[in-house]
């Protein structure tokens, strides 16, 4: 099976069902269509077709929600001095992105001490854990 990327779902969704071999019973269109009986490769496509979808759409949401995220936290930092220093940055944080001040120091801290590579890891540990608020009840 083509692992690349497909932008028709359609056809990505038959190539998987064609990948899974003979494991449709024997489906004749002549004799069964009159019992009204679909083809079951044709019922496989579509359930795959549809879980496709599903699974775009999920991701899509995803990347909107992290862009729109993104671009509120550069905009309250483009709006502090070219170097800020840490307590500038919290007073942005609590009076801006509704954080309580111990809240946005952890989380000022987390950014200075892992930055984004250790940090991406985590979250998508997180959301696969399906962790939304950790032990630290911020």
């Amino acid at each position: 099976m083509n692992t690349s990327p497909a932008t028709d779902l359609r056809q990505t969704a038959l190539d998987c069902v064609s990948d899974m071999g003979d494991i449709f019973w024997d489906y004749g269109t002549r004799r069964d269509a009159s019992g009204q009986y679909r083809d079951p490769c044709e019922v496989a496509a579509d359930a795959v077709e549809k879980t496709l979808r599903e699974v775009v759409f999920d991701v899509q949401g995803a990347n909107r929600a992290d862009a729109l995220l993104r671009a509120e936290y550069e905009t309250l930092i483009a709006e502090l001095p070219k170097k800020p220093t840490d307590g500038q940055i919290i007073r942005t944080l609590v009076a801006n992105a509704d954080w309580t001040r111990n809240g946005a120091s952890v989380v000022l801290q987390l950014a200075q001490r892992y930055g984004t590579s250790v940090l991406r890891n985590a979250l998508a540990l997180a959301a696969a854990m399906q962790i939304e608020d950790g032990e630290a009840g911020l």
